[in-house]
């Protein structure tokens, strides 16, 4: 069986307790924030509950070492009754959770404010530096917080990002890399030891964990390692014809048209039409990259996935983990992510794991 710890630190790391929790569930979620809930006796010293907090959650397979899962930062309980029994559950935010916490606080004619030709995955990194780093107000800044090195490896975005919530800023960065072909992905990752903890922001692009799909277990109802797969092709939001609007006004304004005649002509009905607003482009190339921008992301979709499980031959941590691509089967083989991932204890002590793929061209 896989073994558990769980800590309880100080805001900064120091272990105060081991937790012996009577349940617990904890997820990790690619590009979002990650929870935790972790039932324990209503009898524990409410003294110990105190917002932000960590509960650092440690995992060791059968015959492994023990290797930190994820820290969450405490950030509610509750206490209830359900039936004649009294129950109490912390609640927790992962590290992804920091991301929430600040805005983009700079104006908009400022290089901070308004971004131009960066690379995605460099664009998202900088936003986080200026906000919660290297902040022209140092109490907005975390010291035990880092930014990885740039690695240039996304699209060329322009964004402006000013007064937005920094964790909404980057997963709409993520959201337009993905669209111009590169998917972006990013994590707070964690560093612990028993005193203290850091933090280090994080990009990768591909997947955020490895690429198995050449030599990894296949995911099939067959194989009963893939519970409740799905096939969806949706046409409901098709855009196939953008006028991209630029500067001007009335019939002065700078108007530039761009299309996609297959899927225009896929039948008689099929001209869909829609507007990007390019107000902030100078050039006609501007005006016509917008629109581009808008006509890929109103290509028509087709979704797979599922829910993978731990099984015998196919465990997790050994054939697969959290942020791997993987291939699966169901209506076709498809090449997907694991994007979140549940672990899960329950009264007895027995571990669940349950993983989500999830596929989208």
């Amino acid at each position: 069986m896989a073994r558990y710890e769980f800590w309880l630190t100080s805001d900064t790391g120091t272990r105060l307790a081991l937790l012996n929790p009577l349940w617990m569930s904890a997820t990790r979620v690619a590009n979002a924030i990650g929870r935790l809930n972790l039932g324990v006796a209503p009898d524990f010293d409410p003294a110990w509950l105190r917002r932000d907090r960590i509960v650092q959650v440690w995992r060791g397979p059968p015959d492994g070492a023990l290797a930190l899962w994820r820290p969450y930062f405490v950030r509610g309980w509750r206490y209830e009754m359900q039936g004649n029994v009294e129950r109490l559950t912390i609640n927790g935010a992962d590290g992804n959770d920091l991301l929430r916490r600040r805005v983009v606080a700079y104006a908009t004619d400022t290089s901070q404010g308004k971004k131009a030709a960066k690379e995605a995955d460099d664009l998202a990194k900088e936003i986080v530096d200026e906000n919660m780093v290297s902040a022209s107000t140092s109490a907005r800044n975390w010291s035990s917080l880092s930014v990885q090195a740039d690695l240039t490896l996304g699209p060329q975005l322009n964004r402006t990002v000013s007064w937005r919530n920094v964790a909404k800023a980057l997963a709409d960065i993520a959201k337009a890399a993905k669209a111009a072909g590169t998917e972006v992905f990013y994590d707070v990752a964690a560093r612990a030891s028993q005193s203290s903890i850091s933090f280090v922001f994080v990009t990768k692009t591909g997947q955020p964990g490895q690429d198995l799909t050449g030599r990894g277990a296949l995911f099939s109802k067959a194989r009963r390692n893939l519970e409740e797969p799905y096939y969806d092709v949706d046409y409901g939001d098709e855009v196939n014809y953008v006028y991209g609007l630029g500067q001007g006004e009335g019939s002065d304004r700078n108007t530039q048209e761009v299309s996609d005649s297959d899927r225009i002509n896929a039948s008689a009905w099929n001209r869909c039409e829609g507007v990007a607003d390019a107000r902030s482009e100078k050039t006609d190339n501007g005006v016509r990259e917008e629109a581009r921008r808008a006509l890929t992301e109103g290509e028509p979709v087709i979704r797979a996935g599922g829910r993978i499980l731990d099984t015998e031959g196919v465990r997790f941590g050994r054939e697969w983990n959290w942020g791997d691509k993987v291939r699966f089967a169901y209506r076709g083989e498809f090449d997907a992510i694991i994007r979140t991932v549940t672990l899960s204890l329950g009264g007895d002590g027995r571990e669940t794991i349950q993983g989500r793929l999830d596929y989208e061209g």
